[in-house]
């Protein structure tokens, strides 16, 4: 027997002990045989939730919080509208909807569509599900009728009384029928680029209007600085339909690079990740090439972060950040007057804290020991910012302009 689950859809049901022989009937009755979700961890452990898909239509079940939106109900802190299934006539898919703490296929998090295989362990919160295809799927076909053959049509159990002309005609529509056949066949093998083989214009049309509402997800958690969110929403859109990527492009890689910022540096690896995903989609942007800088210093890995400045510098010699930190990877190398140099290098940007670009300049000579340079520079930095507390250091201790 099955019980409808109250927080789900018509095809989302909880599938209860039933003896062999009401499955068996079932299964004459019903050519869909359904494909199941069961919960492994979780407060629902040992359900399972059945996906059907009743014919040629794409059938999508939305997993979430929301017992109105959503097709299986998870009472866990999970976001109203977590995740989406999409049942195909050949092929299931899954796709995170741009939920607040991710979802995770097989321990690993899922960034885009993914096909779903036998025994895939989905994890949602603290809900863990297993997905088992319908391996023995009856052909998603209407039952055949038993009505017997009309006179003068060709009787599979043996010909009789047919013209030949009829017999001609039959031959001749089973050869296009054949041949009909084997060119679609060949066609689906030639491109293995499509995820679905046969895959029609309705599911492109599905594609679609998914991609539209992942992008709205991810322009709106754009707009509320949720950049994580807006990453994977756009992630997703973008992997529905590609085409999406020429005109939001910018707001994306901005996504990556906001994201990236939010998780230094507290958290290095996922601010790592988030901006190599940045590079890969444009190297040739200055603040992307800055971000990999910052993080490669923090790592203490000083030559690929000076190669990240040198990069920014060359796309973008108007930034002067680039500069600065570039000139502070020199001087941890203890390569002072090459630092100098490109501290030096700044002072036509005026950046507003040149103050600390002139004081990083005196205590650069003040290591080459060039104490009348140190002096000079300290007291231009004093000049930009009257309580520059190591300005006054330096020319306390080194004799100079007292400004105490």
């Amino acid at each position: 027997m099955e019980e409808t689950n109250k927080s789900g859809g018509e095809d989302a049901t909880v599938i209860q002990e039933s003896s062999s022989q009401e499955g068996a009937a079932a299964s004459l009755r019903a050519p869909f045989v359904p494909h199941k979700l069961k919960v492994r961890e979780g407060s629902n452990a040992g359900e399972t939730f059945q996906l059907t898909n009743n014919g040629f239509f794409i059938a999508n079940y939305i997993l979430g919080r929301n017992p109105e939106s959503c097709d299986i109900v998870i009472d866990d802190d999970v976001s109203n509208q977590h995740v989406e299934i999409s049942i195909h006539s050949n092929s299931v898919y899954i796709r995170d909807l741009g939920s607040k703490n991710g979802t995770r296929l097989n321990g690993k998090k899922l960034s885009k569509k993914k096909g779903l295989r036998n025994g895939d362990l989905i994890s949602i919160g603290s809900t863990v599900f297993q997905f088992f295809p319908a391996s023995d799927r009856a052909p998603q076909t209407p039952v055949p009728s038993s009505r017997h053959p009309k006179p003068g049509n060709v009787n599979i159990l043996g010909i009789s009384r047919v013209t030949p002309k009829i017999i001609n005609l039959t031959v001749i529509g089973v050869v296009c029928i054949f041949l009909l056949t084997m060119l679609f066949l060949g066609k689906e093998k030639s491109d293995p680029s499509q995820e679905n083989n046969g895959k029609n214009l309705e599911i492109s049309k599905a594609d679609r209007t998914a991609a539209e509402k992942n992008l709205q997800i991810a322009l709106i958690q754009f707009k509320k600085e949720n950049y994580s969110e807006a990453s994977s929403a756009f992630e997703n859109a973008f992997s529905l339909d590609p085409a999406l990527k020429k005109n939001h492009r910018e707001q994306y890689i901005d996504a990556l690079l906001n994201e990236s910022q939010e998780n230094y540096p507290k958290n290095l690896d996922v601010a790592l990740a988030s901006v190599i995903k940045a590079e890969k989609i444009d190297p040739e942007n200055y603040k992307t090439q800055y971000q990999l800088g910052r993080i490669y210093a923090k790592l203490r890995q000083y030559d690929k972060a000076e190669k990240a400045y040198e990069k920014s510098i060359r796309l973008n010699d108007r930034f002067p950040d680039s500069y600065f930190d570039h000139a502070y990877i020199l001087g941890q190398k203890e390569l002072y007057q090459e630092a100098i140099k490109r501290y030096k290098e700044i002072i036509p940007l005026k950046p507003d804290y040149l103050d600390e670009v002139y004081i990083n300049i005196a205590i650069g000579y003040l290591r080459t020991n060039d104490i009348k340079q140190a002096l000079q520079y300290a007291e231009m930095a004093l000049d930009e910012a009257p309580q520059n507390r190591r300005a006054l250091e330096i020319l306390k201790r080194y004799g100079g302009r007292d400004k105490q």
